[in-house]
């Protein structure tokens, strides 16, 4: 096979000489620019982007660039018709590259075709085989059903855009998706885009403007700012103005020319008037409404000076190249950054030497108009060369950071199959909502950054070592709803990000599907054993620093929802926090919080969750935004500093980090409880496996399984104790707080807990606690989770009277000591008594002695009254500590945690649950029945009465070992307290608390 013949570029490539002898040669920018790409595309396939400021050469760069990537056919996508024959000329007469010296004065032109109407047939594309370059502007070659048809993808080898940060608009991207096997060049001075979208390709050069005008390719910008009580005085004042400087700078021998820029067509028109009534100036309309043969000849006679300027309406900001326009009458700002540098750059330029040109004026009236943090039209901001090498220079930066961010990527799970959609993605279509739950860490290096969550279907994933960072989409399926067989699937997409911050220890989980047992797949494959939700008094020190704060909506939380059904108050406005009273504070925790400060000229949203550690901001970024914003909420959270700051949420209880106890002598610990995510239904699936000497080949169970049991007596100012009995064993356990807050397990223990995760050993059971850390209550109702301590609830001073029931024990012939098997001869035991007191006088009597219990007795009864459909009784009994009654707290903390600890059960969901499990356990061990009363069809029943969710219960303390006299008249307050603060909590859950005593 012979080789085809060489292209035209290919032909006269070698005579392409970048640093030649002329005094016009090209500029160092444009020599790198070009070096720049070539050295790109040695070693990638992807789209090279060339950032330069207006006025700096880009026209150049792209024709020599066809010459020395030695293309075969290009084509030159311009984002007008006035451009598109500027750079059509450009490279028909290849005058700037043979005036710099660049080309030789004899080197033949190329064949080039502009496409001026639509490429709507195979033929007119094959037509354009003919030529060496093809300059067009999107429209016409950009395919679209019933208009453009799609182009052969081999007709072009080089494609190059002008002015790219169109590039991402749908009909650019449609036409440069067409020819991927094609190099790619996009060239721009704003590489970035108004509506913040990627341009898909790599920045491979950057000149700064703030260079450019050290270098002086920019002139000096001067502002003429106007002021006028109505908008037609403002418009004559501004025409008057722009005459004055024309007038001037001609006296100067500067060969200036005026361009009057409007937005409308009907504008243009009124403007053209009253630069006829009230100036001299000689001007013509210019705009998109009009022929290019009365365009072109319009823009002729400005060039050669029959004209003084130009009306504009929205055109010639834009690759328009005649650096004479010096003088800008500014009749309606531009509101998009990018246009407002295109525009100020095309005024800005020095053009050529020799040219009599001077600097650049701009005329407006004076108004509030920002972009980012200038106010380009306002008298009293820094000089206009400033500002524009910032607004400028800034962004570009931004966007070369992003991409170097992105370079640190590296793809760990995609598709083989390029028709997959799924082949295509990249970490830049990503634009998550900013919304992280945030845990903390124990041990940096026990984070696993290649982690893939276990029952995740991933299709799609990429990590960053450098950073930190993974990210993942993964996909569900379920059957509809409305369908019956499972012929087919709902598909969803889903994205999963995180990001470990190793100078916190804080590791941020960004979900789209944002659901408990996402978060707990998440934290077992990522994080190490005893990871754990960032403790929430830490939470506060995001909103700390905040200028005139606003909350939009707060949540707060009744701390009895620790025990029961969930007990929430939600405030909204515009000052919600101004709502919450002082007694609020002291009832509610802090749940949720939503609101805004002032940041720079606009307002930063912000969202807290104390309850399940999580942050949102109202807003969405890629990837490299959310990594930023994530570290700047680790900085603060990990920042003790904050704590001394106020913020909008410190009238609500937050709780607070603890170094020390409460102390023993002044407060008994009454009960320790799990958390209340190991109730809930993702919870559930928490699991660990038990090895004793009883169990020795090991038996898994569930926390609840397992009853938690404290020891008042043993603790101290920095350790908490307590034991997790398993059935008939007992595993020894401990809270210190220092160093860190930390559970452990007591040596010589024989039984052994184990954490598992998908039916595998997961870790220890210390770190089990670490990561489900339990609820420690005391007498005063303070709680206390690892290292973090809630006040003492507030509650009125309401206990009923009639609170105590007294019983004759002695009468009874119960054994006061044994609560569940008496040893005395002729006594019963304290559950015994309660059993035939109970047996027969309900519809469901319900034995639910073990670990694990909700009461050691449960009663139901349908009532039939609609007010109150069912009542239920919950008992719970203690055997007395010595032979007589008395005032002994350490006899009622354990009884009275239960009454506590039940309240989760007012849910007849969860009750009804909680009896058939059990029952169904007691009797797969050969155990018999636990209904003492009734049965299971009896309990359902009573259960499946119509009425509310969440009943009211009364809750039995059945404890032979208290004197109610002695209780009442005690002179320690310990006693009083504790049963005022449970019967007053219970009462307002809507229940009740009896003491059956002595």
């Amino acid at each position: 096979m012979t080789a085809p013949d060489p292209s035209y570029f290919q032909e006269h490539a070698g005579k392409v000489t970048l640093l030649g002898s002329a005094d016009e040669r090209l500029r160092n920018n444009q020599i790198g620019a070009i070096g720049a790409v070539q050295a790109h595309f040695s070693l990638s396939d992807q789209p090279a982007l060339v950032a330069m400021p207006t006025g700096t050469g880009k026209s150049a760069v792209l024709i020599v660039l066809a010459f020395l990537l030695q293309a075969r056919r290009v084509l030159v996508i311009t984002p007008s018709i006035v451009v598109r024959e500027q750079i059509a000329e450009g490279f028909q007469t290849l005058t700037i590259l043979k005036k710099t010296g660049t080309l030789p004065p004899d080197c033949p032109e190329p064949v080039v075709t502009q496409v001026e109407g639509y490429l709507s047939d195979t033929a007119a594309w094959e037509a354009l085989r003919t030529a060496d370059v093809v300059v067009a502007s999107p429209p016409s070659v950009s395919p679209s059903p019933g208009r453009v048809i799609e182009p052969p993808d081999e007709l072009f080898d080089l494609v190059l855009v002008d002015e790219a940060h169109h590039a991402e608009a749908p009909t650019w991207k449609s036409l440069l998706d067409h020819f991927p096997k094609a190099r790619r060049v996009l060239c721009s001075a704003t590489p970035f885009r108004n509506d913040r979208q990627t341009l898909g390709a790599r920045i491979v050069y950057h000149y700064p403007l703030r260079r450019a005008q050290r270098e002086n390719i920019f002139s000096e910008i001067t502002f003429v700012p106007v002021t006028a009580s109505t908008p037609e005085d403002a418009d004559i004042a501004i025409a008057q103005q722009a005459q004055a400087m024309f007038e001037r700078d001609q006296a100067a021998g500067l060969d200036h020319r005026v361009m009057v820029r409007t937005t409308q067509k009907n504008r243009a028109k009124a403007l053209k008037q009253v630069y006829t009534d009230h100036t001299t100036l000689k001007l013509e309309e210019v705009h998109s409404g009009m022929t290019l043969k009365t365009i072109k000849a319009r823009l002729k006679k400005l060039r050669e000076g029959e004209l003084d300027g130009v009306i504009a309406v929205d055109m010639m900001g834009e690759g328009f190249d005649f650096p004479n326009l010096k003088i800008a009458a500014i009749h309606a700002p531009h509101k998009s950054l990018p246009v407002t540098l295109q525009f100020i750059g095309r005024f800005a330029r020095t053009g050529f030497k020799g040219q009599p040109i001077g600097d650049a004026t701009f005329i407006a009236e004076e108004n509030s108009i920002r972009h980012d943090e200038y106010s380009l039209y306002s008298p009293d901001e820094p000089d206009w060369g400033e500002i524009i090498a910032n607004l400028g220079d800034r962004r570009v930066q931004k966007e070369v950071a992003r991409q170097e961010f992105f370079d640190t990527f590296l793809k760990t799970v995609t598709s083989a199959d390029d028709t997959d959609p799924i082949s295509r993605l990249a970490l830049g279509h990503f634009e998550p909502f900013f919304h992280v739950k945030i845990y903390q860490l124990p041990d940096p290096a026990g984070f696993e950054l290649e982690a893939s969550p276990q029952g995740l279907t991933v299709q799609y994933a990429e990590v960053s070592r450098d950073l930190n960072v993974s990210a993942m989409v993964w996909v569900s399926g379920q059957k509809p709803r409305w369908l019956r067989p499972s012929l087919l699937q709902d598909v969803k997409y889903h994205l999963l990000i995180v990001y470990f911050d190793q100078p916190s220890n804080l590791m941020f989980v960004c979900s789209t599907l944002k659901e408990d047992d996402i978060y707990d797949l998440v934290l077992d494959s990522f994080a190490p054993p005893g990871a754990h939700e960032i403790a929430a008094p830490l939470l506060r020190r995001v909103m700390t620093d905040w200028k005139d704060p606003e909350l939009y909506s707060i949540g707060m939380r009744n701390r009895q929802a620790a025990i029961g059904q969930e007990s929430y108050r939600m405030l909204s406005g515009g000052a919600a926090h101004h709502a919450v009273s002082k007694r609020d504070g002291k009832r509610f925790t802090r749940g949720h919080a939503f609101g805004a400060s002032v940041e720079g000229a606009g307002k930063k949203t912000l969202g807290i969750s104390s309850n399940y550690a999580k942050v949102w901001s109202l807003q969405n970024g890629d990837l490299s935004k959310l990594v930023v914003w994530c570290q700047a909420l680790a900085a603060k959270l990990a920042d003790p500093a904050s704590d001394t700051k106020t913020t909008p949420l410190d009238m609500l209880d937050g709780g607070q980090i603890i170094t020390s106890f409460p102390d023993s002598s002044q407060h008994t610990l009454i009960m320790a409880d799990w958390p209340a995510k190991i109730y809930k239904a993702a919870g559930r699936s928490k699991t660990l496996h038990l090895t004793s000497p009883a169990q020795p080949g090991g038996k898994t169970v569930h926390p609840l399984e397992l009853e938690l049991r404290v020891r008042p007596d043993q603790c101290t100012h920095d350790t908490l104790r307590f034991d997790v009995h398993c059935f008939s064993e007992t595993v020894e356990c401990q809270l210190k707080l220092e160093p860190l807050p930390r559970h452990s397990v007591l040596p010589g223990q024989t039984c052994t807990l184990e954490s598992l995760s998908a039916g595998k050993k997961a870790g220890t059971f210390a770190e089990f606690l670490d990561g489900h850390a339990p609820e420690f209550w005391f007498e005063d109702l303070t709680t206390v989770t690892r290292n973090v301590q809630y006040a003492p609830i507030d509650f009125d001073e309401r206990v009923p009277a009639d609170t105590f029931e007294r019983v004759d024990w002695t009468a009874a012939k119960v054994d006061i000591k044994a609560e569940i098997t008496a040893k005395q001869p002729g006594t019963i035991s304290i559950q015994e008594y309660l059993r035939q007191r109970l047996e027969g006088q309900h519809q469901v009597v319900f034995f639910d002695h073990e670990t694990g219990e909700a009461a050691d007795f449960i009663t139901l009864d349908a009532t039939g009254d609609p007010q109150r459909p069912i009542v239920m009784h919950f008992c719970h009994c203690k055997g007395s500590s010595e032979v007589k009654a008395g005032s002994r707290v350490e006899d009622m903390y354990e009884v009275l945690g239960q009454c506590i600890k039940c309240m989760r059960y007012r849910d007849r969901n969860a009750l009804r649950a909680h009896l058939i499990d059990r029952e169904k356990k007691y009797q797969a061990a050969g155990s018999g029945s636990r209904y003492v009363t009734g049965d299971a069809m009896m309990m359902t029943t009573i259960l499946s009465t119509p009425g509310s969710l969440v009943l009211p219960i009364t809750v039995w303390a059945v404890q032979p070992g208290l004197n109610s006299t002695k209780a009442t008249m005690e002179a320690d307050p310990k006693m009083h307290r504790l049963i005022d603060g449970i019967q007053s909590l219970l009462i307002e859950q809507g229940s009740l608390l009896k003491v059956m005593c002595t």
